[in-house]
């Protein structure tokens, strides 16, 4: 059974503008595994392989967060805390 490809059933959801936004990181991401595939598992090639791939990581997650979270957020200052709490931590 042949199924659909992901991004195109993820465009088709409520995610659209999320998977809009992280398109280009995906394709970065793809990048970087056929670079990697291509290559020797030395650590010359995997050192840096590993430190993009660990930043655009981190980079979706912070987006993926962001669009998670920014709808719960007010758009009135006055609604919004001046210092986050957790634990008396600020």
């Amino acid at each position: 059974m042949i199924h659909p490809t992901p991004a195109t059933v993820l465009l088709a959801t409520t995610l659209q503008p999320l998977v809009v936004q992280l398109s280009g990181s995906l394709a970065r991401g793809a990048k970087l595994i056929d670079q990697g595939l291509h290559h020797a598992p030395a650590p010359q090639q995997m050192a840096p392989f590993e430190r993009e791939l660990s930043t655009l990581l981190r980079e979706v997650g912070r987006r993926m967060v962001a669009w998670v979270l920014h709808p719960l957020e007010s758009d009135d200052p006055d609604e919004v805390p001046a210092r986050l709490w957790c634990k008396g931590q600020a």
